[in-house]
């Protein structure tokens, strides 16, 4: 049950394979780290960037915030909206649109338009902030409306003016994993296409992106364990004629976590080989790690040194 439930989380699949996290945390920073040569050996020097990310006790995204040279760069923050509370929003909305009369006020946003069209549905809603929503007067930054009906479901995502940017279908099958997914813009056309294909035996899913003419893009397959921890995974990129551009294959170890890496170009040569290596708390999450890579010229490891790819991450907990 682990592995349909990350499935229908919208995107997860294209998260980096080192965020995966054990336990219920309350807070993730991750900091990538300079790396530095001394005695003869790579050492974790000064921060370069920072990434914090809180969440609720149900696992829901409450804020994030990024940093680079100590300064804060982004700083997001989110505000979940259950059924009533969007029902009330919307209601408001509608009235308001209702009682406007002059052409530009009625013009005036996508919002008021979604909520009459899903009027009477049970809808729940997400606010974005770019900054604390504590400021005076805050206005959501981006607006995101869901809802769902048997195997079908709609999000709609509107601007910091309320007008529609994009809005996500998704379609899901007998079993309740996402099965297709497409964003169109405000027209309706196709921005871009996702296909999932479920497999039990191995134990996988396939995942094709396709833009907005359905040419295939990228397509990432996971294979798992029997106790649904990742065991590869393999991403192939395709140019604009859907022939392979690349493939990158990721091993994994016991927890989930990368442990190898070998990406090959279009001809299916080997370019670089690349290798993890971690250190872990006490609920086995990685809270350092190094990423190792070797270029690969005529299938030949150089002797050229490339600086690791070094990062912490301090996690806290409920």
């Amino acid at each position: 049950m682990k592995i349909i439930i990350m499935l229908m989380l919208p995107a997860i699949l294209n998260a980096q394979l080192f965020e995966k996290i054990n336990g219920n945390p309350s807070m993730v920073k991750k900091t990538y780290l300079r790396a530095i040569k001394k005695n003869n050996s790579w050492q974790p020097g000064p921060p370069v960037s920072e990434f914090e990310s809180y969440y609720d006790r149900e696992g829901k995204l409450t804020k994030e915030i990024e940093k680079s040279g100590g300064q804060i760069v982004v700083q997001k923050s989110f505000i979940y909206k259950d059924p009533q509370e969007t029902q009330d929003i919307c209601r408001e909305a509608v009235k308001k649109a209702e009682k406007n009369t002059s052409f530009s006020e009625v013009q005036e946003s996508d919002f008021s338009k979604i909520c009459l069209k899903l009027k009477g549905k049970e809808l729940r809603m997400k606010l974005q902030f770019n900054a604390s929503p504590q400021e005076k007067s805050p206005r959501p930054f981006k607006t995101y409306i869901y809802y769902s009906k048997g195997d079908k479901s709609q999000e709609y995502v509107f601007d910091a003016d309320l007008f529609l940017e994009y809005m996500v279908s998704r379609k899901a099958d007998g079993k309740n994993q996402i099965s297709q997914e497409i964003k169109s813009d405000i027209d309706g056309k196709q921005i871009e296409k996702t296909v999932y294909k479920y497999s039990r035996q191995p134990l996988s899913v396939s995942v094709k992106y396709f833009d907005e003419n359905d040419l295939l893009k990228r397509e990432i397959t996971k294979e798992y364990r029997a106790d649904n921890t990742l065991r590869i995974q393999t991403e192939i990129a395709y140019d604009n004629l859907e022939q392979v551009f690349s493939r990158n294959i990721t091993e994994c170890d016991s927890s989930g976590f990368p442990s190898s890496e070998k990406q090959y170009d279009q001809n299916g040569d080997l370019n670089y080989e690349i290798t993890y290596s971690y250190e872990y708390d006490a609920k086995a999450n990685w809270i350092r790690m190094f990423k190792h890579k070797k270029r690969i010229v005529y299938g030949k490891k150089m002797d050229d040194e490339i600086p690791p790819e070094i990062a912490s991450r301090e996690i806290k907990y409920y």
